[in-house]
Order: C-alpha cells, then sequence, then structure tokens
C-alpha cells in the first residue's frame, strides 16, 4: 500500500523554509521617501566632494596652457574658443589658472583643517580626562584666543610673522584649534562617565587604550562634521588672506591672489575676476551644504 502524499504547506513548491505556516510573509521596511532624498543628497554631496579633490589633485596635468606663462599679447583677452575665460592682465589663461589653482586652495586648506582638528581633539581630550587645574589652564588659554574675532586675529598673526602660505597657515591653526578643543572637551566629559569606561579600567586598559579603543569612534563622527563645515569657512579666510596681499604671494595660482589682480579694473574687465569667484563661491557652498547634511544624519543616527 503507497504512503499518503505529504500535503503539509511546509513542503509545499514555493514554500519558504521553516516558516511558520498561515503567517504572513516577511517583507522589506520601506524607508520613507524623505529619509531617502536626504541619504541620496549626502552621497551626491559627498560625490561632488571627490570630484573636487580629484581636480585640485590631477587637473593641472590636463590644463591647456602653463599657468605661469607670460604673454603680453594676449592681456586682458575675453572669454573665446582658444582661452575660455580669457586672459589676466600679463596674457595668462585664466582657465589653466582657477583649476591650477584649485590645487593650492584646497590642499592648503586641507592642511589648516587637519592639523587644528588634531591638535583640538589631543588639547580637549587631555582637558576633560585630567579635569582639575590642568583642565582651568587649558580652557583659561582658549578664552584669550576666541576673545578676539577669528579674522581679525588671524590678520594681526599674519601681519607679525610676515606674509606667505607658511604663516597664513600659522594663523588659522593658531585661531582654528579652539572649537575642536572644546567640542572634544564636552564628549569626553559625557563618556568618561559612561559604566564601559570603568569597566576597561577594571579590566587593565591604559588611558591611550580607552582613547583609541572605545573614546575615539565615538566622538570621530562630530569632529569630522564640524571639520566639514569649517573647510568652507577656512577656504575663504586663506582666500581673504590671499586677497590682502598676506597669503600665498604671486604668481603662484589661488583664487584669493587672482580676485586681487582682477579688482582694479573690474569695471572694464569684469571676466578676469568672475571665474576665480564662482570657484571660490561653489566650491564653499558645497562644502557648507554637505557638512550641515553629514551633520544632520549624524543627529538622527544618535
Amino acid at each position: 500500500m503507497n504512503a499518503p502524499a505529504n500535503t503539509s504547506p511546509s513542503t509545499q513548491a514555493g514554500a519558504v523554509p521553516g516558516a511558520v505556516p498561515g503567517a504572513a510573509p516577511r517583507t522589506t521596511p520601506r524607508i520613507p521617501f524623505k529619509k531617502r532624498v536626504a541619504q541620496s543628497g549626502v552621497y551626491v554631496l559627498g560625490a561632488l566632494v571627490v570630484l573636487l579633490f580629484a581636480i585640485a589633485l590631477v587637473g593641472d596635468k590636463f590644463v591647456p596652457y602653463d599657468p605661469l606663462a607670460v604673454d603680453y599679447a594676449n592681456a586682458f583677452l575675453t572669454p573665446n574658443a582658444q582661452h575660455w575665460f580669457g586672459c589676466d592682465a600679463m596674457g595668462r589663461d585664466l582657465f589653466t589658472r582657477v583649476i591650477c589653482g584649485a590645487k593650492t586652495s584646497l590642499l592648503t586648506t586641507t592642511i589648516s583643517v587637519i592639523i587644528p582638528v588634531i591638535l583640538g581633539c589631543i588639547i580637549g581630550f587631555i582637558s576633560a580626562w585630567c579635569g582639575g587645574w590642568v583642565d582651568a589652564v587649558l580652557m583659561r588659554i582658549s578664552d584669550m584666543f576666541q576673545a578676539f574675532p577669528h579674522l581679525v586675529l588671524g590678520v594681526a598673526i599674519v601681519g607679525i610673522l610676515g606674509p606667505g602660505i607658511i604663516n597664513a597657515v600659522l594663523a588659522i591653526i593658531a585661531v582654528a584649534w579652539i572649537r575642536y578643543a572644546r567640542l572634544t572637551r564636552s564628549l569626553i566629559l559625557t563618556l568618561k562617565s559612561k559604566p564601559y569606561v570603568a569597566t576597561c579600567k577594571m579590566n587593565g586598559l591604559n588611558d591611550a587604550q580607552i582613547a583609541l579603543k572605545h573614546l575615539l569612534p565615538n566622538i570621530a563622527p562630530h569632529v569630522i562634521s564640524m571639520a566639514m563645515l569649517d573647510f568652507g569657512y577656512i577656504l575663504l579666510t586663506l582666500a581673504s588672506f590671499s586677497f590682502l596681499g598676506l597669503g600665498i604671494q604671486p604668481p603662484t595660482p589661488e583664487w584669493g591672489s587672482m580676485l586681487n589682480d582682477g579688482r582694479v579694473g573690474f569695471a572694464a574687465t569684469p571676466h578676469l575676476m568672475v571665474p576665480p569667484g564662482c570657484a571660490l563661491f561653489l566650491t564653499v557652498l558645497v562644502f557648507n551644504i554637505f557638512g550641515n547634511a553629514l551633520s544632520s544624519r549624524i543627529s538622527k543616527e544618535r
């Protein structure tokens, strides 16, 4: 006699193995439309930031002219098919100088952001972790620097040290580390009271191990978000130094110094200031929007 056919739902064709009979099929939760737009916006802005750095790193390899080559026959030449942005007072191609200026501006700004971030995080961690008189002294020093407007203090420092790219970067470092020190201090003061920090100490971890393995990963998103927000401001500050003749010196192509070169004859030759001005404006805009989007996403995830 033949055995009866197995007609249980779990063995029927198309049944999911391990599924509960009669249960509703599992579905992947749908992401709200606004959240998807916000996520895609962060990715698009991140791609634009990567594109800007790619132009800064390799753009000078593909420009059609030498950014320093002087040709007085093309002085004040308006935009045309050969010179897309025209030429400056010395006949140098403006398109080439704007692209090469991206390397100078962005790489200098990157250095001026990274060093204050590292310095400020170290000072903020020491201040919060040690406490007592160490915290009081470090915070009073930061209060002294914060008592002056950053741009005014930066101009004063460059004026004392003398014009040049190194002195401009040192001036930025002197005024930019304070924000990261205070942010790191506030975050560490919150985290050091958590139970897992006491557990790490009981397990024999030293301060460096606790900082690198447990505290740094928790504060890194906030610090990176602030760095992205500060990038545009520092880029604008360095361009201001160059515009005033205190930063990067001619003939090195840099957006601030190019604006200074074109300001005298702006009424007659506006094409000298428009390309570097637009490049500076759009770059600052991209970094500001990306920093805001990144900060909003980190805040929501936290």
